[in-house]
């Protein structure tokens, strides 16, 4: 999403009218006020910085919120994605390796090898996970379906 605000669009034509209908109001004299209070906005340089800078603040709230749904968005594709039965072997195989190794190393107590085992499981089946997913959308991206 190419969110793009224009600062200034009446800048282009130089005049308070740009942007204005007249049919948006009920009298002549209502549409030429409006209209010269909206030259005088942006002849006035204290106006322009001021709208300058919640234009950029605005753009910086849409692009934090499109940020968070994306990665709601996918943190959601991770926990619904389903690994299959031989990479969760794996996945168990590999935490199993690395409990026993850090009880070889000192690292963990015997007593604490189960409890290792089912973090190194967790930390894997979620990297396994995401990795998936990213892959899917990668490939959705270069075949033009994203």
């Amino acid at each position: 999403m190419g969110l793009k605000i224009e600062l200034f669009p009446a800048k282009e034509t130089g005049t308070g009218l740009d942007g204005l209908k007249r049919e948006d109001f009920k009298t002549d004299e209502a549409f030429l006020e409006a209209a010269t209070q909206r030259q005088m906005e942006l002849d006035n340089p204290a106006y322009i910085k001021a709208r300058t800078k919640v234009l950029r603040a605005y753009q910086e709230q849409i692009q934090a919120e499109e940020k968070a749904r994306r990665e709601s968005e996918f943190a959601a594709a991770v926990k619904a994605c389903k690994l299959s039965q031989s990479c969760q072997r794996e996945i168990e195989a590999q935490a199993a390796k690395k409990a026993v190794a850090d009880f070889e190393e000192g690292r963990i107590s015997a007593t604490e090898v189960d409890n290792q085992k089912r973090k190194y499981i967790e930390e894997l089946t979620t990297r396994a996970k995401s990795d998936a997913v990213m892959g899917e959308r990668i490939n959705a991206a270069l075949r033009g379906t994203r």
